[in-house]
């Protein structure tokens, strides 16, 4: 772990090494992703013992990496921001809450488009001291494989963007149709016949005389 904080790693070396607990919980959205089309999402969970207070274990730091040492994203007590250290990481999100708070703290990593090179196995570690002044280190591990897209998978995916585009279009067009604009005065008014009954923006009911120059009119009902 050459490339995790020196901080961290004088850590670990002084606390004990817990692999595949069940306290931590790492998880993806699926092990099987296809590239630049589904999303990939990365989620690392270290759950509290509601049953057992004597061995709550307060989280002071976690990190999800790469199986190249490459530090994907990280999170601790001393800076509650989760913070990513690799570019192609589209969201991060995490919260290290206090043992007497009753939630689990949690680290997740999300890649929108993922591309093949984020194929591999990821592993999450957690840094936690418990009532007894404990130090130990939980390690947990997923493997994801993201594949080629092949044609037929992009296809599928233009096809299903344009059915969003036609759709959000359509929307629009009937959000507009829904709220037509008043006319200020007669001069905003624009009709074939010489005489047209509106209701102006200001709530006057009016005559327009559409071949007046500058749209004679007459008030026929004043709206309370």
């Amino acid at each position: 772990m050459a490339s995790l904080p020196l901080r961290l790693v004088l850590l670990v070396s002084m606390a004990t090494l817990i692999r595949s607990s069940s306290w931590l919980n790492f998880t993806g959205n699926s092990e099987t992703i296809r590239e630049l089309i589904q999303p990939l999402k990365l989620t690392c969970t270290f759950q509290i013992s509601k049953n057992d207070s004597e061995n709550d274990s307060q989280v002071l730091f976690m990190s999800i990496y790469h199986e190249t040492k490459r530090v994907i994203a990280s999170i601790s007590k001393y800076q509650p921001v989760a913070t990513s250290l690799y570019p192609s990481v589209t969201k991060v999100q995490g919260q290290i809450y206090h043992s007497n708070e009753s939630k689990d703290s949690y680290l997740q990593v999300t890649w929108t488009h993922p591309k093949l090179s984020e194929s591999g196995k990821y592993f999450c570690l957690a840094h936690a001291w418990n009532s007894t002044s404990q130090n130990s280190v939980f390690d947990a591990d997923i493997t994801v494989n993201v594949t080629k897209s092949s044609t037929n998978d992009l296809a599928v995916a233009l096809s299903y963007l344009q059915d969003r585009l036609d759709k959000d279009g359509v929307d629009s067009i009937q959000i507009s149709r829904a709220s037509p604009t008043l006319p200020e005065s007669c001069r905003d008014v624009i009709s074939s016949e010489d005489r047209v009954v509106v209701t102006l923006a200001s709530g006057l009911k009016v005559m327009c005389d559409t071949k007046t120059d500058g749209g004679g009119w007459i008030i026929f009902q004043r709206r309370i």
